[in-house]
């Protein structure tokens, strides 16, 4: 039996009803990105040759964070408290997927 899937929008609305983020907010840009997180991955992807890998004997997994701040800067992006931690949340992500797959 094939299971019947949402459009980008319904899930956009229903996902945004489950956390509590109010429906104005809820916008489908083409990117698939929700504005609000639209700052917060551009500067992710500004950092993310500071991002680090477990090699094959195990180490660091996440962004490289002394070099954190230089790279905004040199970026010209103005961190605020509400971006770094949305910054977070993305390399905390990042961190779930690589682990998962085991790379």
């Amino acid at each position: 039996m094939v299971k019947a899937t949402k459009s980008p929008r319904e899930s956009a609305a229903s996902d945004a009803a489950l956390w509590g983020v109010p429906s104005e907010l809820v916008t489908l840009e083409s990117s698939g990105l929700w504005e609000v997180n639209v700052a917060a991955v551009e500067a992710f992807m500004r950092l993310i040759s500071l991002f680090e890998t477990p090699g094959p004997f195990g180490g660091r997994c996440g962004l490289d964070y002394s070099g954190v701040r230089a790279g905004l800067e040199l970026a010209g992006i103005d961190v605020t408290e509400t971006l770094w931690a949305q910054i977070q949340v993305i390399e905390h992500g990042a961190i779930d997927a690589i682990l998962e797959r085991g790379s």
